[in-house]
C-alpha cells in the first residue's frame, strides 16, 4: 500500500470494465487519480467506489472524442494537481459492424477515441511530466492490434495504430 503516494496517474475510460479496475487500484496504492469517462453515471458510480478505499479522485466527464473534451481533461488536472505523473490511456470504442456497415462517422468516432485522443492527450500532458522529472505513458491495446477479426474494420486499424504509436513514443520519449 502507498507505492504511488503523491503521484497523479490520469485514466480514460474509467467509469467501468478494465478502466475503472485500473483506477481504483492506482487509488488504494496512494495514487491521486483522474477519472475520465462520458459517462456521468458510470463516473459517479466509480468514484463512490473509489473513495470507499479512502482514494483521492478528481472525476472528469468528457468526450475525449473532441478537441473540447480533450481541454477539460487537461485543464481540470493541471488545475486540481499542476500536473501528471502517468498517463493510462484505455479509453476505447468500437461499433462492431462488418465493413460494409461501417459508415465513415462510425471510422471516425473509433479513430479519434482510440487513436487521436491517446496522441492528443500524452502531447498536452508531456510537459508537465517533463517538468515533474518524467512519468509514464501506457496506452491499453488489444489482440487486435495483431490481426483482423470480423466486424473491427474500423477498431483493428486503430489499435493497429496506437501499438505504432507506442513504438514511436518509446523511441522518442525515452530520455523522459
Amino acid at each position: 500500500m502507498g507505492r504511488l503516494e503523491d503521484k497523479v496517474i490520469l485514466v480514460t475510460g474509467s467509469g467501468r470494465g478494465f478502466g475503472k479496475s485500473m483506477a481504483i487500484a492506482y487509488a488504494c496504492e496512494g495514487a491521486k487519480l483522474v477519472s475520465i469517462a462520458r459517462s456521468v453515471d458510470e463516473l459517479t458510480s466509480a468514484e463512490k467506489d473509489i473513495k470507499r478505499k479512502n482514494g483521492d479522485v478528481l472525476t472528469v466527464p468528457a468526450d475525449i472524442s473532441t478537441d473540447e473534451g480533450i481541454n477539460r481533461v487537461v485543464e481540470s488536472t493541471l488545475d486540481e494537481y499542476g500536473g501528471l505523473d502517468v498517463l493510462v490511456n484505455n479509453a476505447a470504442t468500437s461499433p462492431w459492424l462488418i465493413f460494409e456497415e461501417t459508415m465513415i462517422r462510425h471510422w471516425d468516432k473509433v479513430l479519434a477515441v482510440n487513436l487521436r485522443a491517446p496522441f492528443a492527450l500524452t502531447k498536452a500532458f508531456l510537459p508537465s511530466m517533463k517538468e515533474r522529472g518524467g512519468g509514464g505513458i501506457i496506452n491499453i491495446s488489444s489482440r487486435s492490434a495483431e490481426m483482423g477479426f470480423v466486424a473491427e474494420s474500423a477498431y483493428c486499424p486503430s489499435k493497429y495504430g496506437l501499438e505504432g504509436l507506442t513504438q514511436c513514443l518509446a523511441l522518442d520519449l525515452r530520455p523522459y
